[in-house]
């Protein structure tokens, strides 16, 4: 969202923030950056805010998997999502169910960008 609405097609955002983190990341050369420090700090409050509970601790102990993705066809896309626990199940039914939908076309349409 911008400015309390939803973005028109094509319009751009921008997120100086969060590419200062991601540029931070990158230049380190490690994720273990994004997972201490002042970056862990952040993330910590944030969802201590929001009613979580985090430690720093737990971001410290993450060890990301190397897992399979799952894969489904739409037309003439395949579509590549997170096994569960992640939603990339809910995604691609949510996706099944839009096929043939005008919404559905304009996702479609999006293959030229990617």
């Amino acid at each position: 969202m911008k400015d309390g609405r939803f973005l028109k097609f094509g319009e751009i955002i921008k997120r100086p923030v969060y590419a200062e983190t991601l540029k931070t990341i990158g230049e380190s050369g490690s994720a273990d950056i994004f997972y201490t420090g002042k970056y862990a700090d952040t993330i910590v409050k944030e969802v201590d805010e929001h009613g979580g509970n985090m430690q720093v601790d737990d971001l410290k102990e993450y060890r990301a998997k190397d897992v399979n993705p799952l894969l489904t066809k739409l037309g003439d896309l395949k579509i590549l999502a997170a096994p569960p626990p992640a939603g990339g199940a809910v995604l691609i039914n949510v996706l099944k169910i839009l096929q043939g939908n005008e919404c559905f076309c304009c996702v479609l349409n999006l293959k030229s960008f990617l």
